[in-house]
Formats: structure tokens, sequence, C-alpha cells
């Protein structure tokens, strides 16, 4: 059933646990928070993300695809394929397998109007050797996936990265910016393109700056409130902040924006979020040092070394390990580059399919002596006397890998991560603002959103890992919209060996009023919490937002208002901080903390629509409107 209705809206509360009806304005109550010590706990009861570590690339997308009410869920395993998870009824589905193959950024939205949302995604181009232009499918009624017939004008052939849908000239539909690595290293132009929506049809109207390798990151935004869709490109140790100035026309504007002081290398992810409620956008930059080449993790306490190399030939010695090998979550472009044992140098067979991450276990007697001479590309693994193993590798691609038993080795120092910067919206530009974040933080991805319900916005970022050791993620609680404190002892970890973080969406899968977090790893696997409410100050609040009411414009990009009790927030659809895709889920949710008053409603299309309602706040337990049981 699609959602054609304006606006939806849900009070959750102390008491029962309901969920508003489509097309009505209606609040519902929640359960009361539980007494649990940690925030988030692993979600294992409704979703089925594959137990083997993978590539991945980017984040979890989130949208509601099939229009039924509940967020849906993309994600991309990069290299093997994109799945989608169906959230029927707070609960998701088994996943379903959408696209095979080398894909990046995906975005979801209505293209052309018709009220079927479609998949777009960026495709992959053989690093060069095999351009190709976005794939775009439609979600039918019957959650069927139907491939879309061909634009009258073709996308370009690309490299491609980025994919964002945004109604960047505001005339009530969704265009389009594709970012590619250029195919041509030397063309000035770069590859990356903004095309208008003309009728479910998309025109090339401009390109934005060219940049190269990871430079292709964008978030969109509207940070001086004026309905025109701003965007921060950023990657490749610059970023560029490119206003909207009416029609599909963006103006650099980096200069007046930030100090030149201001750090920009290193950037993994730009969040938007109004932190301290002055109506406002402030924006939080997550920066990482990413492993290079040689690069070796230790834990002494399990005795667990990683490693991690790309392009080049590497050796990690002679190892102190015993009588038995064991190599976990090998990643690397197998079958193109094996593993080779002993001094004949033979080929270890691998089980199963080529794109995940490979284990294996090499008794002394299999991998006797080292080769004279080290031909193929690959990894060597052999056994030199004893109790050590001696492994080098040669390889084109990156590769990784995690070595149990290890005794005794004395790692390089690891440097501190870059620190993490926080602008604040100034109303003429951005300045840099201390509050209360860490230092030294190797950060990969952040997500915005009130996650103890007290009306303030806080952040949870995702760390880059040591790859040898299990991970604890980052919650940094906003205090008054003065500071955020690092909360400890919140359960949102992962025991992905040999993994790097990724980034991170908060959204409410279970319809409980508390934001659920996703999140994941490269080179590890994709994680579910759900949130425990152990932090619930009081009520939350959910908008869920449609067509505008007059033309019909696309609810990416609206500005939703929240006031109650002397106090506003402030939301937009589609804000993701996504770098590469682009979430779009139309429920926006606000913490009310313990305030009782009315609440009132106001979302801003970017056509300059704008609709107001006031809903009144229930009695414990009250039920008002029409309603559909959750089960």
């Amino acid at each position: 059933m699609k959602m054609h209705n304006l606006l939806s809206v849900t009070l959750y509360a102390a008491g029962r646990s309901l969920l508003a009806g489509c097309g009505t304005a209606s609040v519902s109550a929640q359960a009361s928070p539980l007494p649990a010590s940690e925030l988030f706990s692993p979600e294992t009861g409704s979703i089925t993300f594959e137990t083997s570590p993978r590539r991945k690339w980017d984040q979890p997308v989130i949208a509601d695809l099939d229009g039924d009410g509940f967020p849906d869920m993309l994600v991309n395993d990069h290299g093997y394929g994109i799945k989608v998870f169906w959230n029927s009824g707070c609960k998701f589905e088994p996943g379903f397998d959408l696209l095979m193959g080398d894909t990046h950024g995906i975005a979801a939205g209505d293209l052309d109007g018709d009220g079927l949302i479609e998949i777009i995604t960026a495709r992959g181009g053989g690093s060069g050797s095999n351009a190709r232009n976005a794939y775009i499918a439609s979600v039918q009624p019957d959650r069927a996936f139907a491939r879309r017939q061909a634009l009258a004008e073709a996308l370009p052939g690309m490299r491609g990265r980025t994919t964002k849908l945004f109604d960047a000239d505001q005339d009530g539909d969704l265009d389009l910016v594709l970012t590619a690595i250029p195919l041509d290293f030397s063309d000035p132009a770069g590859a990356n393109y903004v095309f208008e929506n003309r009728n479910g049809q998309f025109e090339l109207k401009t390109q934005l700056p060219a940049t190269n390798r990871d430079g292709h990151k964008i978030h969109v935004t509207d940070w001086n409130d004026d309905n025109d869709p701003d965007i921060l490109m950023y990657g490749e140790d610059r970023v560029f902040f490119l206003e909207g100035r009416g029609g599909i026309d963006f103006a650099d504007v980096t200069s007046s924006m930030i100090e030149s002081s201001v750090p920009v290398s290193n950037v993994t992810s730009a969040v938007s979020l109004d932190y301290d409620n002055d109506g406002d956008l402030d924006i939080y930059l997550t920066r990482a040092v990413l492993p290079k080449s040689g690069d070796v993790f230790y834990d002494a306490e399990t005795g667990t070394l990683a490693f991690y190399a790309s392009r080049t030939e590497f050796t990690l010695g002679d190892q102190q390990i015993g009588e038995h090998f064991h190599l976990e979550n090998y990643q690397a472009p197998w079958p193109h580059e094996s593993v080779f044992t002993g001094e004949a140098a033979l080929e270890y067979v691998f089980d199963g399919e080529t794109h995940s991450g490979q284990s294996m276990n090499i008794v002394t007697s299999d991998a006797l002596g080292w080769p004279d001479k080290v031909e193929d590309f690959g990894l060597y693994v052999g056994y030199v006397g004893n109790g050590n193993w001696r492994v080098s590798g040669k390889v084109t691609s990156p590769v990784s890998g995690v070595i149990h038993g290890v005794k005794g080795y004395k790692p390089a120092e690891h440097p501190a991560g870059p620190k993490a910067v926080f602008l604040e919206n100034t109303g003429s530009g951005f300045a840099v603002k201390e509050v209360g974040l860490p230092d030294g933080e190797n950060l990969t991805g952040a997500a915005a959103g009130d996650i103890d319900n007290d009306g303030d916005v806080d952040l949870i970022a995702i760390t880059r890992g040591s790859m040898a050791s299990p991970a604890e993620q980052r919650v940094f609680l906003n205090t008054g919209g003065r500071r955020f404190e690092t909360m400890t002892g919140h359960g949102l970890t992962s025991a992905d060996l040999g993994a790097l973080g990724l980034g991170a969406e908060l959204f409410d899968f279970d319809c409980d009023g508390d934001l659920d977090a996703v999140f994941g790893n490269e080179r590890g696997r994709w994680h579910l919490f759900r949130n425990t409410g152990a932090l619930d100050t009081g009520r939350s609040f959910a908008v869920r937002v449609g067509r505008s009411p007059r033309d019909g414009a696309d609810p990416i990009g609206a500005k939703v208002t929240m006031t109650a009790c002397d106090r506003s927030q402030v939301r937009h659809v589609g804000f993701s901080s996504s770098p590469y895709s682009q979430s779009a889920d139309p429920q926006l949710h606000f913490g009310l903390g313990q305030c009782r008053d009315q609440v009132t409603v106001s979302v801003a299309w970017p056509n300059g629509e704008q609709v107001t309602e006031t809903v009144s706040a229930p009695e414990k337990g009250a039920e008002l409107g029409a309603f559909r049981r959750r089960p």
C-alpha cells in the first residue's frame, strides 16, 4: 500500500505500544524504559545478515521502499552484490539479493512521481576497463523489482562512486548527482555530474569540481536555511562548500565558510545536526587515517596479529606460533592471488565462494620449508622450524588477514588518529567549536539522532579499529545543547577481526519509539543493534512526511520543525551522513523528554510549500485517532 498522505504523526509515551495508521495525524504509547545497563543490544531475532566477513561499501541505506510505513534496508557487499531487507510490521524478513556484481553508491527515491520508489546504483568500472552507467530498478507493489527501461538520454559510462537524489532546483522532483573516478586521470573537468529531472528523464546540467580517488564523497544539506540544497564535497584532502544558487547551480564558497586553518584532510563522513536547537544546521566531520600497506596490528592478550598490504611485496618475517597455523578472514582478490604453502609453494584450496573472507588451518607437515623463489602473486606461508612460521606476500590489490596464536610480536606503534571537527553554524559560515568530542580517534563514520529521547541530538561514531581486536564504537550524549559526553558500557560493539569500520545509521526499525543503530565493517559484517530504552528520559515523537499538498513535491529535503514546551527541534528528510549513498527514511524522530504540552509540527518542502499541524499530548495509555496495532 502506497503512502500518499501529507503527514502522519506518532507520539510514543509510557504505556502500550501502538503504531499510527496511514493518512492520519495520531498518537500512541510506548513501553516504560527497561532497567538495563546497556543502551544497545545486538539484534538477532529479526535479521539474517551474512555471517561471512566481506568487503563492504559505505553504510546501510534506509528507505521505505514498498511504502507500507516501515523502514526497509539495503546493504552493499562490495564486489558481491546488494541485498534488500524488507521490514514487515517492525521486523525484518530474510535478505533478498537485488543486484550482483561490483556496485557502489545507492540512492532510493520516486524518480518519475508515479508513487513507486526507484533504486539507482553506481556501478564499478573495472579500474577503467569496463565503464558502465548506473543501474535503475523500480520497486513494484508486490515487492518485486523491475529493471527500468533505458533513459532517453543514457547516463554516461563511469567508474561510478557516489549517487545522490535531491531536489536541486526546488521544482518538486528529484534531481541526480553521480560522481566517479575519471576514465582519463588527466581530464581537468573530472567526472562529477549533476542531472536535472525532466519528467522522469535526466539531462546533464552541470559538473561539480574535479576530484580524484577518494574525493567523491558528498553530503547534501541546507546550511543557510533557504530551502535551496547545498553540497559538502570532501575527501582527497579537500572540502568544498558548494552553495545552491537557484536552479541547478552551485557556487564554491569554501573560502568564506571556514577558516583556512580548519583541518580538512582525511575526512570520512559529514553529519548535519542542530546540536544546540537554535534552528540552523551544524556539521560534524569525522576523520581517520586508514591503514597503509605494511601495517600490522597485534593484540598481546589474545596473541592475535592482523596485517594489511596493498599493491606491493611484504613480509611479516618469522613468527613464533607453534605446531598449527590458523589464518582467519583472509581478504584478497582470490582466486586471482592464491595462498601457497611450504617449500614447494603448493596452492591451498579454499571451500566456498570467492567474495568472503577465508580461513585456513595448516599443520607443520603440510607446509614444511620455504620456496627458493617467490614468483606468483599471492600469500606465502611456510613452517621453518622451532615453532616458527614465515609469512610474506606479493599482491596487486589490498589484502588482509588475522593470524592466531602469535607469541611475543613487537609491532611498531600506531600514531593517534586525527581529531574530528565540529563546525558550529554562525549564520554567515562555520567556526570550529569545542564540544567535548575526544582527540586522537580514527572515526570512519557517524550518525545523529536523539537516542535517549531527551530533546537533544546525540551522536554515534564508528571507529576504524585495530583489526586485531574487537571494536567498541563511540556514543556521544548531548548535554543540553552545550557539550557531548562520551558514554562507556553502551553495548555498541563488534567482534569482527581483520575488519575496519565504515558508517552507521540511526532509525526506529522496531517501532518502539527509540532509535536503533545499524553499522558496517569493511572486511567484516553488518551489525544491527536494538535500543533497549535504558536511557529514555520520556516520550518521543515521530513524523512521517509524504508529498506536498499542492504540487506533490517529493519529501526528500523537506524540513520538519517540531515545537513543544517553548522549544523547537529541526530535522530534514534524506540528509544522510552516508559519503557515497543516501538514506531516505521519511519518518523523522524527535525526543520530548518530560514535556507534556501539545506539539506543533511544521513541514517545509524544497518547492516552498508548507503545512503546520498541532497534536495534543495524550495521557498515559491514551489512544487517539485511527490505529493499526503492531504485533
